[in-house]
C-alpha cells in the first residue's frame, strides 16, 4: 500500500520501502532501514509529521552516508545537491546546503 499525506497543498506518495522503514523507525527508535534510495521520502513523511528526533537522524545520515562520496563521480554530488536543494525549498530545512561547502 502507498500512504499519502497532506502536504503544502498538495499530494505526495512513499513508497512501501520507504513506508515500511518509517514505519520501523518509530517502532524501533534506530534508522536501521534507511538507504539513500528512499532517505527523501523518509525525511519528508519525518517532516510531514513532526517527528522532530527522526528529521534529526535524516540530517545525520546525510551528512554521514549522502557526503561520503564513494567514487568521487559527478553523479553523487549531483544527487546531494539536488537533496538539499529540495529539502531547503519543499521543506524549509535550511541546514543541508551548509554541508555541501
Amino acid at each position: 500500500a502507498v500512504v499519502s499525506t497532506q502536504s503544502t497543498g498538495e499530494m505526495d506518495d512513499f513508497s512501501n520501502k520507504a513506508v515500511d522503514c518509517f514505519v520501523d523507525c518509530m517502532y524501533t527508535g534506530e534508522i536501521e532501514k534507511l538507504e539513500k534510495s528512499i532517505f527523501e521520502d523518509v525525511n519528508k513523511m519525518a517532516h510531514a509529521f513532526e517527528v522532530s528526533w527522526l528529521s534529526r537522524r535524516c540530517l545525520r545520515f546525510y551528512q554521514s552516508d549522502i557526503l561520503n562520496f564513494e567514487e568521487n563521480i559527478y553523479e553523487e554530488f549531483f544527487f546531494a545537491c539536488e537533496i538539499a536543494c529540495r529539502a531547503q525549498a519543499n521543506l524549509k530545512q535550511n541546514m543541508y546546503p551548509y554541508f555541501l561547502v
